[in-house]
């Protein structure tokens, strides 16, 4: 049961995502998509990085841990996307690596 719950946030999410960015012809078009344990990501080809899900350990980026039902932009200039269970991790255009989320077992890899 918890796995069909965790299937229909993702589903549902991707979805709404698609929904939202698919409106006019000449909008960015879905590059990749990551999805951890209750929270998904995506990329689009403008390289802004959209977020939504579960949010308890700050796997979203937004600095919170509320919850989000609907996708929202973390910014641009991203190229490249990976999730785990409970963080996030992204590639910018500039090559520089960005990670948040649960850091429980040295996940992000700042050493802390």
């Amino acid at each position: 049961m918890k796995i069909l719950s965790l299937c229909s946030v993702i589903i549902a999410g991707l979805a709404l995502f698609l929904a939202y960015g698919c409106e006019k012809e000449d909008e960015p078009i879905l590059l990749g998509i990551a999805a951890g344990y209750g929270h998904s990501m995506a990329l689009r080809s403008d390289g802004s990085l959209w977020v939504w899900g579960y949010n308890n350990s700050n796997q979203l980026g937004d600095g919170t841990s509320d919850n989000r039902t609907t996708p929202f932009s973390l910014g641009t200039g991203y190229s490249n996307l990976a999730a785990g269970g409970a963080h996030s991790l992204a590639i910018k255009s500039d090559e520089s690596l960005w990670a948040w989320g649960s850091n429980q077992d040295g996940q992000l890899g700042d050493g802390t």
